[in-house]
């Protein structure tokens, strides 16, 4: 500040004859050498001690959050989750060779074709109410619930909780079933 005043005097204007830009300059350093000094006043020592000195706090706040964490996962319903990988063959086509024996190869232009098909068959809504009708699902579950059920409802349920996922670049599809029965699941 006294460098601007010296500068103001010799002027003979009452503007100062520093730009802003110098005076930010200064406000810089200033504010550096306070960080500088911030710094070198905190310590880990210093961090510890005020962790020390909350120990009750940081104590109950762990355990709050323990019993909410227990609390919630008590609450929540298990879910039993059934997987099976399986492969997928293509249907295999004879082809006779020049001797008359038939040999067994597989279209490999329809290798991919099959296998998308057949992972779209196992998502469909038609196959789990077949598969509801060939097992009498319907029943089993009418006898274990009072409620009366269709197989559309049922079916409907089977299809919610299957995931089909095919592997990249193999023939294996992997099928898996999430329920809150295990008996169901299973």
């Amino acid at each position: 500040m006294t460098e601007v005043r010296m500068l103001e005097r010799s002027s003979g204007r009452g503007v100062s004859a520093r730009s802003s830009d110098a005076l930010y300059d200064d406000w810089a350093v200033n504010d550096s050498s306070l960080s500088d000094e911030f710094e070198s006043s905190f310590s880990i020592f210093d961090l510890m001690q005020i962790l020390w000195a909350r120990r009750l706090w940081l104590l109950i706040a762990g355990v709050a959050g323990l019993l909410l964490a227990l609390g919630y996962s008590l609450l929540q319903t298990p879910l039993y989750r059934s997987t099976a990988i399986i492969e997928l063959n293509p249907p295999t086509v004879p082809i006779l060779s020049n001797g008359g024996s038939a040999e067994e190869l597989v279209a490999p232009t329809t290798d991919w074709q099959f296998l998308e098909t057949q992972v779209g068959i196992m998502r469909s809504r038609a196959l789990a109410e077949r598969v509801v009708q060939d097992l009498s699902l319907v029943a089993e579950m009418e006898v274990d619930g009072a409620e009366e059920l269709d197989v559309e409802a049922v079916a409907s349920g089977i299809a919610g909780g299957l995931t089909v996922k095919p592997s990249a670049d193999s023939r294996l599809v992997e099928l898996s079933y999430v329920s809150p029965d295990a008996r169901e699941s299973a």
